[in-house]
């Protein structure tokens, strides 16, 4: 999880270096479509069985999840300092507990209440216009985001449960993504073609180099928290995302100058510090499983 956060981080930056010469649709695109591409060899190899799902239209519902939650964050990106945009992206650890509560069952524990109750001050301060001297439909996209992948971390999880291997997941979450990702360049192609002409006229090898980069981080972020989902429940190792946070803000402040306010410090500081008590019980608890195993 750790390096799926450092890859996340890197995204972002990429995603703010093209977001000025590249429609939304395109972005989206290259995030999704390469990955397939990757995948094509060992799908023409190991054979359609071993990528063909359980549960169809779970995967494609949460390919849907996902693709919302990316376009949102990538717009972010492009009008928010990456600080914030991944700030207001990682709250997906105090959504996913309650949504897996509700659809998966699993228990929230106390200390995930508590981290909740030390966090809630500095989610009020991001999201705070006024403080991040953001729009307020801005800032709002960025938390909507997070709302939307936060479900599709728990259909993950659902997936995980019912035995799917994380080639099936991973193949199928590209797959379903990438058929929306096609439709939505049609769509933008349809209604707002300048955007695709401005696009022939400014693309350069520098762009097409970050846009191929952008999907190899894509499939990399995917696996690591594929795999992770086998080892340790959603609400577990869903806060790790969080070490994104300072890394996106040290790449915004080298390559575009973009500096976070005081208050905007103290709330993801804050936010933080709710993550850390709420994975702190699961802490103690690998630590006790690692001595059962030795």
């Amino acid at each position: 999880m750790i390096l799926a956060a450092l890859m996340q981080a890197f995204i972002s930056a990429t995603i703010k270096s093209v977001s000025s010469t590249t429609p939304l649709s395109l972005q989206v695109a290259f995030y999704y479509l390469i990955p397939v591409l990757c995948f094509l060899p060992l799908f023409f190899k190991n054979g359609f069985s071993t990528y063909k799902p359980k549960k169809f239209w779970v995967h494609f519902i949460r390919g849907f999840f996902s693709i919302s939650a990316v376009c949102c964050v990538f717009y972010t990106i492009k009008y928010i300092p990456l600080g914030l945009s991944a700030s207001l992206f990682n709250m997906i650890p105090f959504f996913v507990p309650i949504i897996a509560h509700f659809f998966l069952k699993e228990k929230v524990s106390l200390k995930t209440y508590m981290g909740l109750v030390v966090a809630f001050p500095g989610i009020l301060l991001l999201v705070n216009p006024k403080v991040s001297s953001c729009s307020t439909i801005h800032v709002m996209i960025g938390l909507s985001a997070a709302i939307l992948m936060a479900t599709s971390m728990v259909l993950l999880k659902y997936l995980v449960r019912e035995k799917e291997s994380v080639n099936q997941i991973v193949f199928n979450q590209y797959s379903s993504c990438s058929l929306i990702a096609v439709l939505l360049m049609a769509l933008e192609a349809i209604f707002n073609p300048s955007s695709f002409s401005l696009t022939k006229m400014q693309m350069n090898n520098t762009t097409i180099f970050l846009l191929l980069g952008l999907g190899v981080l894509s499939i990399g972020t995917q696996y690591c928290v594929s795999k992770a989902a086998q080892y340790m429940p959603v609400s577990q190792f869903a806060p790790y995302l969080y070490l994104s946070v300072p890394i996106s803000s040290m790449l915004g402040l080298l390559f575009w100058g973009q500096n976070l306010s005081v208050a905007m410090m103290i709330g993801s500081a804050l936010v933080f510090a709710g993550l850390c008590i709420c994975s702190m019980r699961e802490k103690v608890s690998a630590l006790g499983s690692r001595g059962a195993n030795s």
